[in-house]
């Protein structure tokens, strides 16, 4: 092999090196969203995402507690912005609450910074929305026979009751 085809291929597996050992911007956007989403999980925040913290307590502090798991689904960077699939995790009285979110970020000064919106906690929540857990109980079903008649259901009932010191 020539010198020129040596330096070809010294460039192509330091490429490939390079985007197998997590080296750029991808990667260290992933850091940066999976060091925050710890932070969401224990609830202790850094200075820095101060902001983002405030944000993110005032949306969940309905949850009575409840903080989910998270995990950095995948990550899209371009130019000085950058774009994570968040997958929530919720473990609740009545089992798991899953869904996906996304996260934008901005590079600053060298940093990768979160952007705050509450469709980051949720894709279906609006500003000055919150989560908010709540047991709702089940509507009572019917009962029916073979034929489709009703024997049992909802109904109005009418509880009477004597107070045998007053009579």
């Amino acid at each position: 092999m020539n010198r020129k085809g040596i330096a070809w291929l010294v460039a192509v597996v330091f490429l490939v090196l390079s985007s197998v050992t997590g080296c750029g911007p991808t990667t260290d956007v992933r850091k940066a969203a999976e060091e925050l989403m710890g932070h969401l999980e224990d609830g202790h925040w850094p200075d820095p995402t101060a902001d983002f913290a405030e944000g993110v307590e005032h949306t969940i502090a309905p949850m009575g507690g409840a903080r989910p798991r998270v995990r950095v689904s995948s990550v899209e960077v371009s130019s000085g912005t950058a774009k994570t699939t968040l997958g929530f995790v919720w473990d609740l009285p009545t089992g798991e609450w899953t869904y996906n979110t996304t996260l934008m970020w901005d590079q600053r000064d060298g940093t990768w910074r979160p952007v705050w919106s509450t469709d980051a906690i949720h894709p279906q929540l609006e500003d000055g929305q919150r989560l908010r857990r709540r047991t709702v109980a089940a509507e009572r079903g019917r009962i029916v026979d073979p034929r489709g008649r009703v024997l049992a259901g909802p109904r109005p009932v009418l509880r009477l009751g004597l107070n045998k010191p007053v009579v």
